[in-house]
């Protein structure tokens, strides 16, 4: 009763104040069912002897319900997830969170700041329960076409029947979209708990590095990220090998279907606290708004589709100019100033000309292109309007719903900081 009070309370606010601003508000829900296997060969010597702890199988089941609010520039999201399993050591462990968080986006840069709150109860060790609350600031940032950085940075106060600790955190990310289909990229990611805020002595710790991809195949996305890493428990140290894997389908009605994967594997000389780690899940999500365009767009003819579309959350642009020696998009995506260089036979026709907007502003946009230095009305825009000098430009309109994705909402799987129990 107390867990649905919650939700209601997060709901409410924010779904009236989405209706007053006239904003497009999205609902998510998750249901995910999950089974898995530790292994742990720590010994524990306390002053009542020694004895030895090994870990099994578990089951679990993990719901979330999200609520993210976007209007032009700006999101904010309302995010709680509840988590429960049973552990053969641990007994019951349930696991809330609550994420309020706001994104600001100016150009290709955008900028996040959220408040976490979360608590960990667990039935058997219950000296390891607690209720923290933190702050995490993030800034993903497009350096160049089909480039995307994205810097998190998080540190939350841990209050429990334990002395007060600190959880911070912090990860990079680097991702590459060569096409439609495809992005790949490189992350790294570190967190540690510590007894003070900047005590250079961490009570524990844990630093990751790998690869990540995401494949689209019609219907489905293959996602994939490989780790290095290493995990130190009172000044024990094992190294890390594993990866994260996902399968995503995209059903009716707005619902997906999800199959993942996650393995760790512990090595090195000491077996102190070594624990490998296999987890598999499936889950069942819904959103409420009509799903955004996904990496698994249907392809078209480069040779015949000169269309403006939004394609994985920036907006492309094409025209036909066979003997062209150069062609510009300009148009109010910046106020009508410098505008695009388009790239000949980047489509894989040769006198097919494209151009790419990282994270077009919501709303109607006009535009035309310059070919070899004239002016050009382009073909096949949705509608055309006069541009109040005697000529004719292009217009589409770039709804809410069909803005870029956020970071939370991206098809990439770059592996986000996360606190562990």
């Amino acid at each position: 009763m107390s867990r649905l009070f919650l939700i209601c309370a997060l709901v409410a606010p924010l779904y009236g104040a989405a209706a007053s601003a006239n904003g497009a508000t999205e609902v998510n829900a998750t249901i995910s069912a999950s089974t898995g296997h530790d292994s742990n060969a720590l010994l524990e010597v306390s002053p009542a002897g020694t004895q030895a702890r090994a870990r099994g199988w578990f089951l679990g089941a993990e719901a979330d319900l999200t609520l993210h609010l976007r209007r032009q520039g700006w999101s904010v999201l309302a995010e709680y997830s509840g988590d429960g399993r049973q552990a053969p050591t641990f007994g019951a462990i349930v696991w809330h969170a609550i994420d309020l968080s706001a994104q600001w986006r100016q150009g290709t840069t955008r900028f996040d700041v959220a408040v976490v709150v979360q608590q960990l109860f667990t039935s058997r060790y219950q000296e390891d329960n607690w209720v923290g609350a933190g702050l995490r600031l993030g800034t993903s940032i497009a350096p160049a076409d089909r480039w995307r950085l994205r810097l998190d940075l998080g540190t939350q106060l841990r209050e429990g029947s334990i002395a007060t600790q600190f959880f911070s955190n912090t990860a990079a990310s680097l991702r590459w979209q060569p096409s439609a289909a495809a992005a790949v990229g490189l992350n790294a990611q570190g967190a540690w708990l510590t007894p003070s805020l900047l005590n250079t002595q961490p009570i524990w710790q844990r630093y990751r590095c790998g690869p990540f991809g995401t494949v689209a195949w019609h219907s489905f996305i293959f996602a994939a990220a490989p780790f290095l890493g290493t995990r130190l428990l009172d000044h024990q140290a094992v190294g890390q090998i594993g990866a994260q894997a996902q399968v995503e389908h995209l059903l009716r009605w707005g619902f997906q279907l999800r199959a993942g994967i996650d393995l760790t594997k512990e090595f090195g000389e000491t077996s102190a606290g070594r624990t490998d780690r296999l987890e598999a899940s499936l889950a069942v999500a819904w959103s409420s708004t009509s799903p955004k365009p996904r990496l698994w767009e249907a392809p078209v003819d480069p040779a015949t589709d000169i269309a403006p579309r939004i394609i994985g959350g920036r907006l492309r642009f094409r025209v036909r100019a066979p003997h062209a020696l150069k062609v510009e998009g300009v148009g109010s995506f910046d106020d009508w100033g410098a505008g695009i260089t388009l790239r000949h036979g980047e489509s894989g026709v040769d006198d097919v000309w494209e151009g790419w907007i990282v994270n077009p502003a919501c709303g109607p946009l006009r535009y035309r292109f310059i070919v070899d230095g004239v002016a050009q009305t382009p073909a096949q825009a949705p509608r055309y309007v006069a541009d109040g000098f005697g000529g004719v430009d292009g217009q589409i309109d770039i709804s809410v719903a069909s803005c870029p994705p956020d970071e939370k909402t991206s098809p990439d799987v770059s592996p986000r900081p996360t606190s562990s129990f």
